[in-house]
């Protein structure tokens, strides 16, 4: 084996150990608070110090809600990422039409006015003479909103407007797709060549901010509406 494979094995079962760890964690501190909860006339401590519950009927049953039940109740929306074109108010459209459909969604978007986007950089961290710097500086602060944001979404939505060319919008499609996240593309059919890889890697692909509205409504609440 080379110093190079045993590296590799090495970070390999670094890793898997500190996933163990973390899951036994977990698994500990939930196993505590279970036993907190149970009733004092469930079960008593025997001369071994063991927990014997009073009768098996008596035993209380554990039930872990599933992922999906837990994102349908009430008090855990899901989140959406609206990313890409911010010169028009498609972001309002899909939100007005969730209200419609009574869809609790929690949003979330990249900075959207433009001269901040462009400038946080050097206004923060000081003023650059050659644009390439003043640009750099601007798109490691909107990198951390953006990974931040992406990484917590349930779903990721990106449009891609008429006018310019957004190759901010296509990174953060990538992004999304390498953070496995659900993602619906939204752009008019002139792009469907230009975007035809990114489509192919989206769950749906659609043509009005009231598609999407309708897609995000299906998949939260299983409301169907054309």
């Amino acid at each position: 084996m080379t110093d190079l494979h045993a590296v590799i094995a090495t970070s390999i079962l670094y890793c898997c150990f500190l996933t163990m760890r973390e899951n036994l964690e977990r698994f500990s501190r939930f196993g505590r608070n279970y036993f907190l909860s149970l009733k004092p006339s469930n079960y008593r401590i025997n001369s071994s110090q063991k927990i014997v519950f009073t009768t098996h009927k008596d035993a209380p049953r554990m039930r872990v809600k599933k992922d999906t039940e837990l994102k349908n109740e009430p008090g855990n929306p899901w989140n959406v990422y609206l990313s890409g074109e911010i010169h028009t108010d498609w972001r309002e459209q899909i939100k007005d039409v969730l209200n419609t459909y009574q869809v609790p969604i929690l949003f979330s978007e990249p900075n959207t006015v433009h001269e901040n986007s462009d400038d946080c950089g050097a206004i923060l961290l000081g003023s650059e003479s050659d644009r390439f710097w003043h640009d750099q500086k601007g798109a490691g602060l909107n990198g951390i909103r953006r990974r931040k944001l992406i990484q917590e979404a349930d779903i990721v939505v990106v449009r891609f407007g008429k006018k310019y060319k957004q190759w901010n919008a296509a990174y953060e499609a990538g992004i999304a797709h390498a953070f496995n996240k659900s993602i619906i593309i939204l752009h008019d059919e002139e792009h469907d060549h230009a975007l035809k890889e990114i489509d192919a890697a989206a769950d749906a692909v659609c043509r009005s901010p009231e598609q999407v509205a309708a897609v995000i409504a299906y998949s939260v609440k299983g409301i169907l509406k054309n």
